[in-house]
């Protein structure tokens, strides 16, 4: 499910969810010297003022630093 009941998911065919738009920006900037737990805190940070509800990192399972270092 990309939503909670009752709400809608809007999605660009084209470039995806407005999410995975600030998800794939913030990894091809960040990822080369970012954990992935910090990318992610980036992304959330984005939507922090927005009118746009954003997914809750409630539950990580994480317990290392996970680099997904695409290269610069």
């Amino acid at each position: 499910m990309s939503c909670t009941l009752d709400t809608k998911s809007y999605r660009i065919p084209e470039t995806g969810t407005l999410f995975i738009q600030k998800l794939v920006e913030t990894i091809n900037t960040h990822a080369h010297k970012d954990h992935i737990m910090e990318l992610f805190r980036k992304v959330m940070k984005q939507f922090e003022n927005s009118e746009w509800q954003m997914p809750s990192g409630d539950r990580c399972t994480l317990i290392n630093n996970f680099y997904l270092f695409p290269g610069q």
